[in-house]
């Protein structure tokens, strides 16, 4: 019985090893997912003094993620720097940068949808009051 699940298990994960451009549109989305709530957590623990924000767009490493924390009078800090392969991932749009506020929404009135695409499609949306989550903005 042991056996029989084992391999099934290899034969799902023989799959990713053969082509992870499958999955590295949901690797992605999810790593902009997790990057935007640290940015919404940073603004909230921020003063209001402080702007937030998250940036991604292409890099000579593949796709990264940025989170920068901007204060009036000091230079910029760079909390937190995701990157992921960015081999035969499509990101629409290509870059993008959002101003988180001291309540910790974004900056614009409306939410920011970001669309995924390797070998499938994967969406994901942070609303204006700054909360990411996967799927389409609604």
């Amino acid at each position: 019985m042991v056996l029989i699940l084992i391999g099934v298990l290899s034969s799902l994960g023989i799959g990713l090893l053969i082509s992870p451009g499958g999955y590295s549109a949901s690797v992605a989305r999810d790593q902009f997912v997790s990057t935007a709530l640290l940015a919404q957590k940073h603004a909230l623990a921020a003063g209001p003094s402080t702007r937030i924000s998250l940036s991604f767009g292409p890099s000579d490493e593949g796709f990264t993620f940025t989170v920068t924390r901007h204060f009036e009078d000091e230079p910029s800090i760079v909390v937190a720097e995701r990157t992921v392969d960015a081999s035969g991932l499509s990101v629409d749009p290509r870059s993008l940068s959002l101003d988180y506020g001291s309540t910790g929404g974004l900056s614009s009135s409306s939410g920011k949808g970001v669309t995924f695409t390797s070998e499938s499609t994967h969406q994901a949306c942070i609303s204006s009051l700054g909360f990411p989550y996967t799927g389409s903005c609604q």
